[in-house]
């Protein structure tokens, strides 16, 4: 009796000290966008995450992060049940909060089967072509109006959703149900590396290099500063050497 007693006052006691070292968990949410953003609690839930996670832990917070489908995870963040969506360009959310630096670099190209006799020229050139994209990502004005014209014509343009829509397309792009995917390569190389019988997509015109943002909700007054903790956060990583622990994880150097 007298050690459960002891045992209850010592538990007690140490209580308030674990309360004030965490101060809030961040709510976290995006779809899967492998290397950048995986599976939840895994050994490589994306170096994107393992960065969030690493930065917030050292000022005292904790980082729930789970996969939802990214037009949920845009919409809710944007009302505040979210702090953060991972993983988006600063066209996907311009109303967002972001952190001044961004947390990763990602390129925009075309994807064909080998052997497919089609390269991106220009915009008439995607009429002779299904184009496989995913929903509410921004691809640039461009490529955005396009979609916008021809999202019902899925000879034209087929949407993908979900919490894995990346990987989904590549399957549609292997299976032969679209014929041109546009996709970031890094994401491309892991779903193929990965693929029961892995595949050998061509990349057949790059597009861009975008700067990759973790955001933050702009109904959240707590939002200014989490972006702040996370821009000096990724240049402390980047002196001390974290980043590119974390980024050799995944194959990966750093992009500065």
């Amino acid at each position: 009796m007298y050690r459960q007693l002891l045992a209850l006052l010592l538990f007690l006691w140490i209580l308030p000290t674990f309360a004030t070292e965490m101060k809030e968990t961040i709510l976290l949410r995006g779809d899967e966008w492998c290397p950048y953003a995986c599976q939840p609690n895994s050994e490589k839930p994306g170096f994107l995450i393992e960065i969030a996670q690493h930065i917030f832990k050292k000022a005292g917070y904790l980082v729930d992060y789970q996969i939802i489908p990214w037009a949920r995870a845009v919409s809710e963040t944007r009302k505040g049940q979210y702090h953060a969506v991972s993983g988006v360009f600063k066209e996907d959310v311009p109303d967002f909060i972001f952190p001044k630096n961004e947390i990763a670099r990602a390129g925009l190209a075309f994807f064909v089967k080998p052997g497919t006799n089609w390269k991106f020229e220009n915009m008439s050139s995607l009429e002779a072509v299904s184009i496989g994209v995913i929903r509410d990502y921004s691809y640039g004005k461009q490529f955005d109006d396009y979609i916008e014209k021809y999202k019902k014509d899925p000879q034209k343009v087929q949407i993908g959703s979900g919490e894995n829509a990346p990987e989904l397309n590549i399957k549609k792009l292997i299976m032969g149900r679209i014929k041109v995917l546009l996709e970031d390569p890094l994401v491309v190389q892991y779903y193929t590396a990965n693929y029961p019988q892995p595949e050998k997509l061509v990349n057949v015109g790059t597009l861009s290099d975008e700067r990759v943002y973790i955001a933050f909700s702009p109904h959240l007054s707590s939002s200014k500063q989490y972006a702040n903790i996370l821009s000096e956060g990724v240049q402390e990583l980047r002196v001390n050497g974290k980043l590119q622990e974390i980024l050799a994880k995944y194959g990966l150097q750093d992009w500065k």
